[in-house]
């Protein structure tokens, strides 16, 4: 095919999914932290959405990283911030018991719009297949008393 086909965007349309893959969010997050908008924004709450939990051991430890390297920048470790401020939908394929190691359960959210990405057919499956493993206690906030806490909704 002759220049602007369909062949020759191909290439830059694929490439662009494998480089820049998880990229958006953690680079969000990377730039939000060490801009210490947490800090400047005390009762800001984020949640990320539609982007998987995959990407954040590697943010995190990109973060104990730049605060082992500046000490006395951050008021508070980074690691930490995070935790406090972001709420994340994790893909039906992401190992949550294992994604616990380095996010706060209080901080999950079940994802259920089908057929995006972080939803199943049937919410009840992200139950019982991704958080298989998980304690009762922990199922009942990711299922939904995460995002009541997060909407600040009242408890019912």
């Amino acid at each position: 095919m002759g220049a602007g086909g369909r062949r020759e965007l191909a290439v830059p349309f694929t490439l662009r999914g494998i480089v820049t893959k998880g990229r958006a969010v953690s680079d969000f997050y990377g730039a939000a932290l060490c801009h210490k908008l947490f800090e400047r924004f005390p009762g800001l709450r984020l949640a990320s959405v539609e982007n998987g939990a995959s990407w954040i051991p590697d943010v995190l430890h990109r973060l104990d990283d730049a605060a082992n390297r500046n000490p006395g920048y951050f008021a508070e470790h980074p690691r930490e911030v995070f935790g406090e401020h972001v709420w994340v939908t994790p893909f039906w394929e992401d190992r949550v018991p294992e994604l616990l190691a380095d996010v706060r359960a209080d901080r999950l959210l079940l994802g259920s719009d089908w057929p995006h990405a972080e939803g199943t057919r049937e919410p009840a499956d992200f139950v019982t297949e991704t958080l298989a493993g998980v304690s009762d206690e922990d199922v009942r906030r990711i299922g939904g008393g995460n995002a009541q806490s997060l909407l600040r909704l009242p408890l019912g």
